[in-house]
């Protein structure tokens, strides 16, 4: 089955006006639940037609990105964790887009501080050989991806797309920490993370309700749920174990892109809440996926002092960035 998904995309995106067939096969997918082989033939359909971005330093550069969907309109704490993390001192090349459903993006988020996202490659060379950060532009690089935004907006569910697009980065990310809305697909997105190549990384998904939809992120709502890749140990992480308080969801919303950027600005600044919360933990568990922290503990504690020392706000600086936040 891995081969004929891998062959039906590749075949329709190299032929877009043909997508009666993927539609089906989409729906399909939708309906049933993707296997590995089925997802990791989409990654290996989606890498085919990819424009790869090479750089010498990628070897230790990791990437934090979601599968998005969860519908909980929440801050976007992947980009965050991404420029966070960068800012600990880890390479890192974030791979990401606009919203479809949410409210901000990662691009749109890095655009509204002032860092143009849609760059050549070799301007994302330069800035993340000066700044230790970059940030890919989904649809500069996956250009055949383009003419299929119209039938996933009629589709209007998320499918086997919206999981391989994590799994896709077009430098060839070999640590990811990748966020899955739904808790029934993370042992497809771990098998296929683990045979397309990663040699580090956690599939994460937090828990909101009990049930199996989600956050596709580390939340201090509850229990989360790590799978690891690469040596690293399946983890049930509740964030009272490394003293942080519960939440509710309610309190990681964000409305807005400009609300998004007062929410940056003022974590950079070292406002503390939930939020801040959400976002030591999420860096925490790139900090082990990247070898940079022991454990969850150490990563918490690396990722706070850099927040509280400036370090964050000083790479916002150095990116161009325009916040405004105040503590």
């Amino acid at each position: 089955m891995e081969a004929a998904v891998r062959d039906t995309v590749e075949r329709r995106l190299e032929s877009p006006g043909d997508s009666e067939r993927l539609a089906a096969l989409l729906g399909v997918l939708v309906g049933r639940g993707v296997t590995a082989g089925e997802l990791l033939g989409t990654v290996e359909a989606l890498r085919a037609l990819v424009d790869p971005f090479e750089h010498p330093g990628l070897n230790a550069a990791i990437d934090t990105c979601g599968t998005g969907g969860d519908g909980l309109r929440t801050f976007n704490l992947s980009t965050a964790t991404a420029l966070l993390v960068a800012a600990c001192g880890v390479p890192v090349v974030k791979h990401g887009n606009r919203a479809v459903s949410s409210n901000c993006g990662s691009a749109d988020l890095l655009e509204a501080v002032g860092i143009a996202v849609d760059v050549p490659a070799q301007v994302a060379r330069e800035r993340l050989e000066r700044t230790g950060f970059t940030f890919l532009f989904a649809p500069r690089y996956h250009t055949s991806l383009a003419a299929l935004q119209g039938l996933r907006r009629a589709l209007g569910v998320p499918t086997v797309l919206n999981l391989a697009a994590p799994l896709v980065n077009p430098a060839r990310i070999a640590r990811q920490l990748v966020g899955v809305a739904d808790g029934r697909a993370l042992e497809a997105v771990r098998g296929a993370l683990a045979a397309g190549g990663a040699r580090r990384g956690y599939v994460v998904h937090g828990a909101i309700d009990g049930t199996t939809r989600g956050a596709d992120e580390l939340t201090p709502c509850g229990p989360n749920v790590l799978l690891g890749v690469g040596g690293l140990e399946d983890v049930v992480l509740d964030p009272r174990d490394l003293g942080l308080e519960r939440c509710a969801v309610d309190a990681l919303r964000c409305t807005s892109v400009r609300e998004s950027v007062r929410v940056l600005g003022c974590l950079f600044a070292g406002e503390r809440g939930p939020l801040r919360d959400a976002l030591l933990l999420n860096a925490a568990a790139a900090l082990v996926v990247a070898e940079f922290a022991t454990g969850f503990e150490d990563g918490l504690a690396r990722a706070a002092e850099t927040l509280d020392a400036g370090r964050a706000a000083a790479l916002l600086d150095a990116l161009g960035a325009r916040t405004g936040g105040q503590s």
